[in-house]
């Protein structure tokens, strides 16, 4: 089964400016859609060490389009069960990952919902 996850963009430091002039809106999703890229690592939880990265990204500047996938880097405590030996096992907890594609669709971003999908 797919999922499909919406995400929106927060502009609550330039919300003045779009209130006066609307067009900022577009100004604010272009410098988006230039800012997402793969050499980035963005840090979402200081206190568990968990950090947000793009990968597989393809960018269509014709069309205005990103996709890839947008990967929840973290640490924990998983083992994983073997049957066999009816016992579990650790696996390293670092660097474990959980992620999902993501479609950002420029031109269409201010007419309807953002079309992110992140549901990590």
């Amino acid at each position: 089964m797919s999922y499909m996850y919406f995400g929106k963009v927060n502009i609550n430091s330039n919300i003045f400016e779009v209130y006066n002039n609307p067009s900022k809106i577009g100004e604010i999703l272009k410098y988006l859609f230039e800012a997402i890229d793969q050499e980035k690592r963005l840090k979402v939880d200081e206190k568990n060490n968990i950090w947000a990265k793009f990968i597989n990204i393809e960018k269509d500047y014709a069309k205005q389009y990103i996709s890839g996938r947008i990967v929840k880097i973290f640490e924990d405590d998983i083992e994983t069960y073997d049957a066999i030996t009816d016992d579990v096992s650790p696996l390293p907890n670092k660097d474990l990952a959980k992620s999902v594609p993501f479609f950002f669709d420029l031109p269409n971003a201010s007419v309807k919902p953002l079309n992110l999908f992140m549901g990590i």
